[in-house]
């Protein structure tokens, strides 16, 4: 009983999350023919041309992308600040030469291992 009382309540709530999925679905698409409806009247009436409102579309992404790359350079800050340590480390490095090669270091071959060999009398 009580695990049809489970699996009951799991239906239900996959029909509920498929109900929403399906009323976001037709919300965006309203808003997209109610779009659409309203470009093509103002060209229709002759308030704006096809260039025109291209021009603007361009424009208003361009605005979105900005606004979205200085949140993102603003939450870039706030998330990482570097120790003072690390500050002092990358300080460090940038008086090394990275020019000059860095020297090679050779270790010498292992010596063979003595041959065994055996006698026999």
């Amino acid at each position: 009983m009580r695990d049809e009382t489970i699996i009951h309540g799991f239906q239900n709530l996959q029909k509920m999350i498929a109900h929403l999925a399906q009323g976001m679905q037709l919300s965006a698409s309203g808003e997209a023919i109610g779009n659409q409806a309203l470009r093509d009247l103002l060209i229709e009436k002759g308030l704006i041309t096809e260039v025109e409102l291209t021009q603007q579309i361009g424009k208003t992404i361009a605005k979105i992308n900005a606004q979205i790359e200085a949140e993102q350079a603003k939450k870039a800050t706030e998330l990482v600040k570097p120790t003072t340590e690390q500050v002092q480390a990358v300080e460090q490095t940038k008086s090394v030469d990275l020019s000059a090669p860095e020297p090679q270091v050779i270790t010498p071959a292992p010596e063979p291992a003595p041959e065994i060999t055996t006698e026999s009398k």
